[in-house]
Parts: C-alpha cells; sequence; structure tokens
C-alpha cells in the first residue's frame, strides 16, 4: 500500500530543503511526494526539480496559484492508496508516515490522526497538541467535538485519508478554513477515526501571520464552517444541541473574537464599522447568548453582548498591550 504526500509550494525557498529533508528520511518507504509548484517567483521550483532528480519518489507538477488549488491538483496526481498532506514551511519527524500507516492499516479506519508540536522560528517546541487519552473511547460525535475543541480537526497535515473516501476536494473560494472544510467533507463519510497519540508533525508559528494573510471577508467564511460544523453534528446526531456543548460554543465564540481582534491590529480605529457589523449579525448574537467554558470566555461573552463596538474595541486594545 502507498502513500501519496501532497506538498503546495510557494515561494519557499528557506524552509523547502528542511521539509523535503525530513520526508526523505521516513521510516516509511512506499510513498511519493507530488510537489506542486503553484507561482513561485523564487528559487523554490529549482529545488523541487533537484530532489526529483535525486529521489524518483518526487515528483514536480504545477498549479495555479493558491493551496487549495495545489492540492487539489496534488489530489489528482496521487497514485497512493492513501494520502498525507505537508505544508512546505514545516517538516515531519521520522516516525510520521510508519505510526499514521501502521494505526489506519491494521483496522478498518478511514482516518488517521496524530498529535503535533508547535515550533517557534528558531525550531524551539512551544506547545504540544496532543489527543486526549479518552477521546478514542467517545461516541463520534463526541471524537470529532474532542478534536475540533482541542485543534486536531482544522488541520489537514497531522492526518491520513483513504483515497477512496476523499469525494470532494478543496474550495478555492474559501478565504480561511478550507482545510476545515475539507476534513467535514470527508467526515460526513463517517469514517472510523483511529489516533497516534505521539507527535509526528513539527508546525512552525509565523507570529507575522495574521497581518499577512488577512482578508477583511473572513468573518463571512468563519459563519459559513460554524454552520457547517453544527450541521456535521446534526447530521450524525439529530438531537444534538449546540448550546449543551459548552466547550464546542467557547471554541467558535474564541474564533469570531480572533477574528475581531485580528481587524483592530490591521486596521486600528478603522475597524469599529467590521466589528458593529460581526456585533449585529444575527449568527454572533446567537452564538454569545450560549454559555461558554471558563471565566476568561465569560467575561468576552459579556463584552460582545454589550453590542457596542466602542467598547469592544477598547476592551481588546486594552487586552492586546497587556500582552
Amino acid at each position: 500500500m502507498m502513500i501519496s504526500i501532497i506538498v503546495p509550494v510557494h515561494n519557499n525557498e528557506g524552509t523547502l530543503r528542511r521539509c523535503l529533508d525530513s520526508i526523505a528520511k521516513q521510516t516509511f518507504s512506499n510513498y511519493e511526494v507530488c510537489l506542486i509548484v503553484n507561482g513561485c517567483s523564487d528559487a523554490s521550483e529549482s529545488v523541487c526539480k533537484e530532489y526529483e532528480m535525486r529521489d524518483k519518489r518526487f515528483k514536480v507538477f504545477y498549479s495555479d496559484k493558491g493551496a487549495s488549488r495545489a492540492r487539489n491538483q496534488g489530489l489528482r496526481q496521487a497514485k497512493g492508496d492513501y494520502v498525507a498532506f505537508v505544508d512546505a514551511d514545516d517538516f515531519v519527524y521520522a516516525c510520521y508516515l510508519e505510526r499514521m500507516y501502521n494505526a489506519i492499516n491494521s483496522t478498518s479506519a478511514g482516518m488517521a490522526v496524530c498529535s503535533y508540536d508547535i515550533l517557534d522560528l528558531q525550531l524551539k517546541i512551544n506547545k504540544n497538541i496532543a489527543i486526549r487519552e479518552d477521546c478514542q473511547s467517545k461516541k463520534y460525535t463526541e471524537q470529532v467535538e474532542c478534536l475540533y475543541v482541542d485543534d486536531l480537526l482544522n488541520p489537514l497535515w497531522n492526518k491520513l485519508y483513504r483515497k477512496e473516501l476523499i469525494e470532494n476536494y478543496m474550495n478555492p473560494d474559501y478565504i480561511i478554513g478550507e482545510d476545515l472544510d475539507f476534513n467535514l467533507n470527508y467526515l460526513s463519510t463517517l469514517p472510523e477515526i483511529v489516533y497516534v497519540n505521539e507527535p509526528c508533525y513539527a508546525y512552525i508559528s509565523y507570529k507575522s501571520e495574521i497581518s499577512k494573510n488577512y482578508n477583511q471577508n473572513r468573518f463571512q467564511t468563519l459563519k459559513a464552517l460554524h454552520k457547517k460544523v453544527e450541521g456535521a453534528f446534526l447530521k450524525v446526531e439529530p438531537a444534538f444541541v449546540l448550546e449543551q456543548h459548552t466547550q464546542l460554543v467557547s471554541k467558535m465564540q474564541r474564533e469570531v473574537v480572533f477574528c475581531i481582534n485580528e481587524n483592530i491590529i490591521v486596521y486600528g480605529i478603522k475597524s469599529l464599522a467590521f466589528i458593529k457589523t460581526i456585533l449585529d449579525d444575527d449568527s454572533t448574537k446567537r452564538l454569545f447568548r450560549m454559555h461558554s467554558f471558563g471565566r476568561k470566555n465569560r467575561i468576552v461573552r459579556r463584552i460582545v453582548l454589550t453590542n457596542n463596538s466602542v467598547l469592544v474595541y477598547i476592551f481588546f486594545r486594552i487586552g492586546n498591550k497587556v500582552k
């Protein structure tokens, strides 16, 4: 059984060799690497061709600009029975493929999920995102909730997928959340999930991500994703009531708050109109009327429910300065 690793490449010259070297050092050897070059203006394409010449498992393809379009091209070109995704900014530990392959191949599971490390630019581990010990013993909706709340559901790169179960490709129109959207579509087939509670992936955190990737339409996309998350739970469990799941509610509230906060960071006082739009939205009002988990979340919830954009702005500006 072969694994196809899909790596979108867009101006990653500074990190690409580290990423590809880590893949080449895998303890599992039956894999191919689909390097999808999209809109590069640096030497990334040359690096990809170098690895293609050196190792027949590395193959270079091309796509239009955009990570989702690149991943879709990778899915079209993939010849493996299983699919993994790796970002060119990150790297994988030597056990990455072997641990997840052994977990998924020894069962009838459709998805393997591993824990991962978050590293700073000096490659120092800041945080390990681990899988709760009781996650697999829970019923299906509780497993998915556990993964979503603990930041394990959203990414593509901490998972191994059975290619035959991939019915929907990435949505290139999504500004944020295309990974989560893909995973929710995949989980709609209700595959069994297996877990590797060992960090197999190293995610590099960039402090400048907010200002670099910010887009004014993020809230609308986030709102659509929240609706899709709730719909995914309802599909499996028709009696599901979001308000009864305080950790899930808290996670969604934090994502809306992050959307507000990043707008403030980028636009300052000019963000007031945007804040007002979010506060006036019916989905925001519904979400923040629900009880949340944790004292800090409850304080933020009360501030948002004032529907006072100036107060919300001042609250987050002070919070950012305190940080």
